[in-house]
């Protein structure tokens, strides 16, 4: 199944909010990015969620979910 981010929330928060992504596809997932930076913690759960902590000097931007041979990315952008 290709990844696709649904919604997230919050939709805003410093680094270290946990950030809360829904879709379809993660099981495959391998990494999360806020927006270029990548974040060091994230637990997959299932295949629809996924719980990411926005990462120290992550900027205002699109939230990214990769995985094995594809990714995703959020049309709303996560500010900081």
């Amino acid at each position: 199944m290709a990844l696709r981010i649904v919604c997230f929330s919050p939709k805003y928060g410093p680094a270290g909010t946990i950030v809360q992504i829904k879709g379809e596809g993660f099981a495959s997932a391998r990494a999360v990015k806020f927006n270029r930076t990548k974040s060091t913690s994230f637990t997959v759960s299932g295949d629809s969620l996924i719980k990411a902590k926005v990462p120290a000097g992550a900027t205002s931007g699109r939230i990214e979910v990769a995985g094995i041979a594809d990714k995703t990315e959020t049309a709303e952008f996560f500010t900081i």
